[in-house]
């Protein structure tokens, strides 16, 4: 969770995460006064719904009986998509280009601004 933190503070502001970004932790009800309360009921819904979902698909998903070859598979896939988000500058990305496939990530989409370019794209 740090190396992330650090990682995108790093990206947006070209500083690491220091101890008082740390200590800005404890003012969450300073934080959350910036946010629109709409947004923050949102998510918290929006949270809900997932764990209810997951909970959901956990039951039906406990009856599937899965071999040995298939879960590692899954975990593997699952391993390289994520960690190729990390490296979604270069076109050679295999996330990147999932991505653009199903219309996500095109090139400065809002959706992921965040994320690192090289120079020239």
């Amino acid at each position: 969770m740090y190396a992330i933190a650090n990682r995108l503070k790093i990206i947006s502001r070209a500083t690491p995460v220091v101890p008082s970004d740390m200590a800005e932790l404890g003012s969450f009800k300073e934080i959350l006064s910036l946010v629109n309360p709409l947004v923050v009921w949102g998510v918290l819904i929006g949270l809900v719904l997932v764990v209810v979902a997951i909970v959901l698909v956990e039951r039906r998903a406990s009856k599937v009986i899965q071999s040995w070859p298939s879960r590692i598979t899954k975990v593997l896939v699952s391993l390289v998509f994520l960690l190729g988000l990390g490296k979604m500058g270069g076109s050679y990305s295999f996330s990147r280009n999932v991505l653009e496939v199903f219309g996500i990530y095109n090139n400065g989409s809002a959706i992921c601004s965040y994320m690192p370019r090289k120079m020239g794209q």
